[in-house]
């Protein structure tokens, strides 16, 4: 979903609000005097100025937000897909109670959230407002002097209203843009990792000219503390069924999946 807003709003929505912002300065500018359009471009000035600080300000608390629905999720799936050991050890309250407590942080994460999500929107709508007066007390001066007639104020005055559209929309199209990157951050950082298990430089690739298992002095171990085979060796014909019988946690899984790397 993240992925999906980040492109949508990146390729069919920036571009058409771009063309009608620059439209609407041009208009102002041509129509009438350069004060018009001074006054337009110093608004969008300090409101996407605004727009990009305070988003950028309240990414730490959407990253916040994330950590903790990712927390609560977890024990939520956890409880659920283990509910036989709850149950064994009887701590059907003691799990509930570490849900509680995942929700009451998430939903506080919320709450901070949207206050700063509204201290965004209150700028927005005071910055639009107070180019919108600025403006009209300029059109109202130009029809006191007779340079301007009622008609060219209500004109500046759609104007703005059209121009105040499509910049609310880019302050909308940024935030969302920085939601959905801070959203997909963590698929990011999975991506960046390094594997643990890497072919060597140069290595060959396998070639498979026969059917059969060999296994010749093999040595493995996850922590090199704890080594799990010790010089194992073995071979399966092709065709052969073999039954690895042992104790939990002698390597038998360990086996299987050395076939896969």
């Amino acid at each position: 979903r993240a992925v999906h807003s980040l492109i949508s709003y990146s390729l069919y929505s920036i571009v058409p609000t771009l063309i009608e912002v620059v439209l609407v300065l041009t208009l102002l500018g041509v129509k009438f005097d350069a004060w018009f359009a001074g006054i337009t471009v110093a608004a969008l000035v300090v409101y996407i100025g605004f727009t990009v600080v305070v988003t950028e300000w309240r990414t730490k608390f959407r990253r916040t937000l994330n950590e903790l629905d990712s927390v609560a999720h977890s024990k939520a799936i956890d409880s659920l897909l283990n509910y036989e050991t709850v149950k064994y050890f009887n701590n059907e309250d003691f799990e509930a109670r570490r849900y509680d407590e995942s929700l009451e942080k998430l939903r506080r994460a919320q709450l901070k959230s949207q206050m700063t999500l509204s201290m965004l929107n209150t700028g927005q709508q005071l910055i639009i407002a107070s180019a919108l007066v600025l403006m009209l007390w300029r059109a109202t001066q130009g029809v006191v002097d007779g340079r301007m007639s009622l008609g060219d104020l209500v004109m500046v005055n759609a104007f703005m209203i059209q121009l105040y559209i499509p910049l609310n929309f880019l302050g909308v199209i940024y935030r969302e843009i920085k939601q959905s990157l801070t959203d997909i951050e963590k698929m990011f950082r999975l991506l960046d990792r390094e594997r643990e298990v890497a072919d060597a430089p140069g290595a060959a690739e396998l070639q498979v000219r026969g059917a059969q298992v060999v296994f010749d002095n093999v040595h493995f171990a996850y922590d090199p503390a704890r080594p799990i085979l010790h010089g194992v060796s073995f071979e399966i014909p092709a065709g052969r069924k073999v039954a690895v019988v042992g104790p939990s946690g002698s390597g038998k899984s360990t086996l299987a999946r050395l076939l896969y790397r």
